[in-house]
């Protein structure tokens, strides 16, 4: 098992496209309403998808990370943007 589904995003214009948010560093993209999906490891936990509202192909997605300094440990956020429905 490669981990878990922790949320699936559906892109609002086009019902075909999800995005799933897994556990462990691992999302799927699908563009078929799941009928194939592909896995993909970002580095980072996804915390949210965004898609285009009029273009399926563009999304926004944000991913957390822990970053480690000499003084302190925080979260910090990645923005990413695919122009491939997350690809």
């Amino acid at each position: 098992v490669i981990g878990s589904v922790d949320r699936i995003v559906q892109n609002g214009n086009n019902d075909s496209h999800l995005f799933f948010i897994g556990s462990d560093n691992i999302s799927w993209v699908s563009v078929d309403c799941g009928l194939s999906i592909e896995a993909y490891n970002y580095g980072e936990k996804i915390s949210d998808v965004y898609y285009h509202p009029l273009d399926a192909n563009l999304i926004l997605v944000t991913a957390s990370s822990l970053s480690k300094s000499k003084i302190n440990s925080e979260n910090t956020y990645d923005l990413f943007i695919s122009k491939n429905a997350g690809y």
